[in-house]
């Protein structure tokens, strides 16, 4: 048995193996799965099977890739991009509401979250917690009313 162990290993600190990268048919079945089918402009989001079977794989392989760390940060990716390009549009549609709606009320609606949209884009959140001491009083509670019926007792003598 070794009496002296070594203080630090004499293997490399950086891992040889490198993250292998996303074959380009998982990468274009994410791809269908979020915008829909490529050549298609009028398409809706395909399911796991379609988006398979459109790209030329087996739903089995394109399900075993889901495994991979790597694919599913490409999938979070591309979903995060589909999220901002759907909200894009957002601030147009407020104004729109806002200038000719007949609805008043949706109008009051849009002003109100168009300001809020100004206050986020500043990086300061709506509703984020300000710093100070927050004193709470508490007072205790009164006992409880007994308000079950009693029946009437009348002394007859």
């Amino acid at each position: 048995m070794a009496e002296f162990f070594p203080i630090r290993s004499s293997a490399a600190r950086e891992p040889v193996k490198r993250p292998r990268p996303v074959p380009v048919k998982v990468r274009a079945a994410i791809r269908a799965m979020i915008y829909g089918a490529e050549n298609d402009p009028a398409a809706k989001p395909l399911n796991i099977v379609e988006a398979a079977k459109a790209v030329g794989l087996t739903p089995y392989v394109l399900r075993r890739h889901f495994d991979r760390p790597q694919v599913l940060s490409l999938l979070r990716a591309e979903r995060r991009a589909f999220r901002e390009l759907l909200s894009s549009t957002n601030e147009y549609s407020l104004a729109t509401i806002r200038d000719t709606s007949p609805n008043h009320m949706a109008r009051c609606a849009a002003i109100r979250q168009l300001e809020t949209l100004a206050t986020d884009e500043t990086g300061r959140a709506v509703d984020a917690p300000s710093p100070g001491v927050i004193i709470r009083v508490l007072v205790p509670q009164p006992a409880p009313i007994d308000i079950s019926h009693k029946p009437r007792i009348i002394d007859a003598e």
